[in-house]
């Protein structure tokens, strides 16, 4: 939590700074203690090591990056927009949610106060995100003049939201793969009993995400 409040605080100086609203920000001079989170939400290790490997090449690997770096809920990443991505600054923003709503997919705003926060974003994740925005323009190229351009992240093969479906699809491949049997993509947000310093998820990813993936047909 206090190394969120840092973050969110150093933006916020940073921007006041640039607009010479402010001499300087003085929160870039803070040190904050390196923090410390559960196994990739639910994953042992191993099983997260496993995860990675199995979704290289998928055109998704950078969700699951997200997902088992950062936490970020289905709705949360399907929901993601560039907009609300700033890899410059390493952070990303959680505004909307895309959900089903009377039998349709609708953005909507997150349920509680506490779920639309800023996240800062680790070199693995703004790598990942670099070079999944690469391939994304590559698809939009190849879909055109059919491409719906809704300028989310993480979007169908035409640029319209992902069917929860298709995403469920998806992590059943990577899972079995991966040889984590019944665990359900929203365990990957779950916290687990055993911790590891996020120097030691840095290097775990690190080692998956240092060759590029290839681009797999889902």
């Amino acid at each position: 939590m206090v190394q969120w409040i840092h973050a969110v605080l150093r933006n916020a100086l940073e921007s006041a700074a640039r607009e010479e609203i402010i001499a300087r920000n003085v929160a870039k001079l803070v040190r904050v203690p390196a923090p410390r989170y559960k196994i990739n939400r639910g994953l042992t290790a191993q099983q997260a090591k496993a995860t990675l490997r199995a979704a290289e090449g998928n055109r998704l690997y950078a969700l699951y990056v997200l997902a088992l770096f950062l936490g970020l809920r289905r709705g949360e990443l399907l929901g993601l927009r560039w907009q609300d991505v700033d890899l410059d600054r390493a952070k990303l923003e959680v505004v909307q949610t895309l959900q089903r709503v009377g039998g349709s997919l609708r953005l909507v705003p997150p349920k509680t106060d506490d779920s639309a926060r800023t996240v800062p974003l680790p070199p693995v994740c703004v790598d990942a995100l670099h070079e999944h925005r690469k391939r994304q323009f590559a698809e939009r190229s190849e879909a055109w003049p059919d491409w719906e351009d809704h300028v989310l992240v993480f979007p169908s093969r035409r640029g319209t939201p992902i069917e929860p479906d298709n995403l469920r699809r998806s992590w059943s491949e990577i899972r079995e793969r991966a040889g984590l049997g019944p665990t359900r993509f929203h365990d990957l947000a779950i916290p687990a009993s055993r911790s590891c310093s996020i120097l030691e998820r840095r290097r775990m990813l690190y080692r998956r995400s240092s060759a590029t993936p290839a681009l797999r047909s889902q």
